[in-house]
C-alpha cells in the first residue's frame, strides 16, 4: 500500500523525516527481495517483457534523497502496468515483495518509529501487537500439530518475535534459553553440527559454544544469542534431508 501510492508515500516521507527511504533502504537489501527481483527479470523477459534496468535501478538506489524515492516510486507504478501477473494472479508489487508477514512488520516497525508523536506510539504498539501475534500463531499451530522443536526453533528464527516476548514475559524467552542450552540432547547437536560442518570446510564452533555458554541472565544476552542464531542459519550446511541449523540443533528434543 506504502508503495503503491506515490504522491501519499512522498508526503508521508516527509512527515515522518525519511521513514519511507528508510523502509526502501532496508527492503531493497533483503535476500527474498532480490530474489524475487531476479525471478521478475526472468519471468518478463521469457514473456518478451525486458525490465531488467527497471527493476535493477529500484534495486540499486540509495534512497538518501527525496529525488531517490520519487524517482523509484515512479519506477515502480510504471512496472505495475509492464511486469505481467504471475499465474497465481499476482502483480508486480506482490511480486516484489516477497516477504513473510513478520519480516514485513519489522520494516514497517522502522518506519513508525520516524513518524510523529503520539502517531509514532501508537502505530508502533500496533505493530509489536501484531508481531507478537503472528509468532504466537505460529507456535500455537506448532504444538497443536506436536511439534514441540518446531514451537521452540519458531522461537530461535524470530528475532523480533521473542525479544518482545521476553520483555512482556519479563524473562520467559531467556529462561527458555537457560533450559535449552543445557539439554544433552542439545549439547549433542551441538557437537554434531560443529563436526559436520567443519568437515564442509565451515568452523561454527566459536560460534555454536558461544551460543551454548552464554547466561541469559540479561536481554542483552538474548539479543547476541539470536544474532548468532541468524548468523548460523547462513553459515551452517543444510543437512541432505533439507534440516537447517536451528531444526539440526533443537529437532532432538522431546515434549
Amino acid at each position: 500500500v506504502v508503495l503503491e501510492e506515490p504522491a501519499a508515500a512522498e508526503s508521508l516521507d516527509r512527515l515522518a523525516k525519511g521513514a519511507i527511504m528508510t523502509v526502501l533502504r532496508e527492503l531493497v537489501a533483503l535476500e527474498p527481495v532480490k530474489q524475487a527481483a531476479a525471478k521478475i527479470k526472468e519471468t518478463s523477459k521469457a514473456a518478451g517483457v525486458d525490465v531488467s534496468s527497471e527493476v535493477d535501478s529500484v534495486l540499486t538506489k540509495e534512497y538518501a534523497t527525496a529525488e531517490d524515492l520519487k524517482q523509484a516510486l515512479e519506477t515502480i507504478k510504471g512496472l505495475k502496468t509492464k511486469v505481467p501477473t504471475s499465474a497465481d494472479g499476482k502483480d508486480f508489487l506482490k511480486q516484489f515483495v516477497a516477504l513473510k508477514e513478520d519480516e514485513a512488520l519489522v520494516l514497517l516497525q522502522a518506519c513508525a518509529k520516524q513518524l510523529p508523536a503520539p502517531a509514532a506510539k501508537a502505530l508502533s504498539q500496533a505493530l509489536e501487537v501484531a508481531l507478537v501475534l503472528h509468532g504466537g500463531a505460529e507456535i500455537a499451530k506448532k504444538l497443536e500439530q506436536g511439534d514441540y522443536p518446531g514451537a521452540v526453533g519458531v522461537l530461535l528464527e524470530k528475532k523480533e518475535v521473542s525479544e518482545k516476548l521476553d520483555e512482556l514475559t519479563n524473562g520467559a524467552i531467556r529462561s527458555v534459553m537457560k533450559k535449552l542450552v543445557a539439554l544433552d540432547a542439545v549439547k549433542k547437536a551441538a557437537d554434531t553440527v560443529k563436526t559436520g560442518s567443519s568437515a564442509a570446510g565451515v568452523d561454527v564452533a566459536a560460534d555454536v559454544d558461544g551460543l551454548l555458554s552464554k547466561k541469559y541472565g540479561s536481554i542483552e544476552d538474548l539479543t547476541a544469542a539470536l544474532e548468532t542464531i541468524k548468523g548460523l542459519k547462513a553459515k551452517v550446511p543444510t543437512k541432505d534431508d533439507g534440516t537447517a541449523f536451528v531444526m539440526q540443533l533443537v529437532g532432538g528434543i522431546g515434549e
